[in-house]
């Protein structure tokens, strides 16, 4: 009697799911979870030669969507909803996962699977008229399909509102929730406004921006473990602030105060701001990363990392600090000259300084710096000098490269003796590196390429457009379900 009350209260206190699916036999599949924006293998199935498995262990599970994926169907999948009701059965069909689920002995988890169901008729629905829309030229019929798909999208969030009403104190409720957007309400402009349509859209960003996340908690860590914290949190940060790094600091500070009511979110929220900032390719966002650096990391409010860690960020901050955008530069002295003279950063008076570390034996240099010289040549009446710092300290090397590449209109220095400590100051660990500095040697533009340069000073100078780049970071597929390290 003993021994079996001790069993049945490890299955209570852990978890224990029966899966059953037929059309398969003697397989295995991966019994994985979502974490923020990937995919991990929590442990492996077995199916015996009657499509049956059991997974089981004496500790409970994170509350979250978890996923059961059949490498031998090409990675095919159906998601399970794990509450806090962890002992329970599903029984599917290959044909269709989510069609012929059956639960028992967990109600959420029916109330979930009626939801995939609902949510893919309505996809259906939308699909179709999607695809008629495209077919027909005909205006009046473009109209109605667009009438329809309206009244689709209303259908899903009054039910989604149902769903809520109907399983309160749930996960499915929170997961459900969290997908509602604000709706932005009419705003009404007043006539004697100037520029209406900007005011305007002044008026709904501000609004969205201020209740984007009323539906969402972002202290509940269930949401974690499901694709719509990231997207949320990172859509937030990349594409609906303004990509400023003042305004993302401030908002951040904000977000990460959100976040604080769980450990699990707030560590999560302040290791997205420091990982993204550090690695985004926007301009000037290294100020983020500074920024919660210091004000989280480095002051103690970031118990997680060991002193491994924060040694090493301790000296990546002290490494970039000195050179961030909108600050003024470091002096650079002593600078010696090809003639044996020395000078310094500050001692170049121009309206813009192109400041670039460059290394004669760099193939990237050999590349940049005739790149560098055109610019120059089309900018240097309009008061543009060039501070050109060889990183080497081979003089002779050094004056060769110059007169072969006709590179005497610029300021030529070097530093044998690392008197100026440029490589600390500037960060420099490879060449060639480009800083644009303003007429008081503040920082306009740092690591930029030749391209970006010439536009930087076509704007800066005549007034040009600077074209939008494509910028990536944020394009990521979903990755194949991994053991988590």
């Amino acid at each position: 009697m003993m021994l079996n009350a001790s069993v049945s209260k490890t299955f209570a206190d852990g978890y224990k799911i029966k899966i059953t699916v037929h059309g398969i036999k003697d397989t295995i599949a991966y019994f994985g979870y979502y974490y923020a924006d990937k995919q991990f293998a929590k442990d492996t199935i077995h199916f015996d030669s009657k499509g049956e498995a059991l997974i089981k262990g004496k500790e409970k599970l994170d509350e979250g969507v978890y996923l059961v994926i059949f490498p031998s169907m090409k990675n095919k999948y159906f998601e399970v909803l794990i509450g806090d009701d962890q002992n329970f059965s599903l029984e599917t069909d290959t044909a269709d996962f989510i069609k012929h689920m059956k639960v028992k002995g967990n109600n959420e988890l029916v109330a979930f699977y009626e939801y995939q169901k609902k949510m893919l008729d309505f996809y259906d629905k939308m699909e179709a008229l999607q695809k008629k829309y495209r077919a027909t030229k005909d205006t009046a019929e473009q109209h109605k399909i667009k009438s329809e798909m309206a009244d689709i999208n209303k259908e899903v969030k009054d039910y989604w509102k149902q769903i809520i009403k109907n399983h309160p104190n749930t996960f499915l409720a929170v997961l459900v929730k969290a997908l509602i957007e604000p709706e932005v309400p009419k705003f009404k402009v007043p006539d004697n406004i100037a520029n209406k349509d900007s005011a305007l859209q002044a008026k709904k960003y501000y609004y969205i921006k201020k209740h984007y996340f009323d539906n969402f908690n972002l202290s509940d860590p269930r949401l974690l473990y499901s694709p719509l914290y990231y997207r949320r949190v990172n859509n937030y940060f990349t594409r609906l602030l303004i990509q400023d790094p003042d305004t993302i600091i401030k908002e951040g500070h904000k977000m990460i105060e959100k976040a604080s009511g769980n450990k699990k979110t707030y560590q999560y929220m302040v290791a997205y701001m420091l990982g993204y900032y550090e690695r985004t390719k926007i301009m000037g966002m290294d100020k983020v990363f500074l920024d919660i650096a210091k004000n989280y990391y480095l002051a103690g409010k970031a118990d997680w990392v060991d002193s491994t860690f924060l040694a090493k960020l301790r000296d990546r901050v002290k490494k970039i600090e000195p050179n961030i955008i909108g600050e003024k530069a470091h002096d650079l002295r002593p600078m010696e000259l090809a003639n044996g003279a020395f000078t310094s950063l500050y001692k170049v008076d121009a309206d813009y300084t192109i400041l670039v570390f460059w290394d004669p034996g760099c193939g990237h240099c050999k590349k940049a710096m005739p790149k560098i010289k055109k610019i120059h040549d089309k900018f240097k009446n309009k008061n543009v000098e060039v501070f050109a710092v060889c990183t080497i300290t081979d003089t002779a090397e050094w004056k060769k490269f110059i007169r072969e590449k006709d590179l005497n209109d610029f300021i030529n220095v070097i530093d044998r003796y690392n008197l100026s400590h440029f490589r600390d100051y500037y960060d420099i660990y490879s060449t060639p590196v480009i800083y644009l500095l303003d007429k008081n040697k503040k920082i306009i533009a740092k690591r930029i390429d030749t391209d970006q340069l010439d536009e930087l000073l076509e704007y800066k100078i005549n007034g040009k457009k600077i074209p939008e780049h494509a910028n990536n970071d944020d394009g990521k597929g979903k990755e194949k379900p991994k053991k988590k390290q």
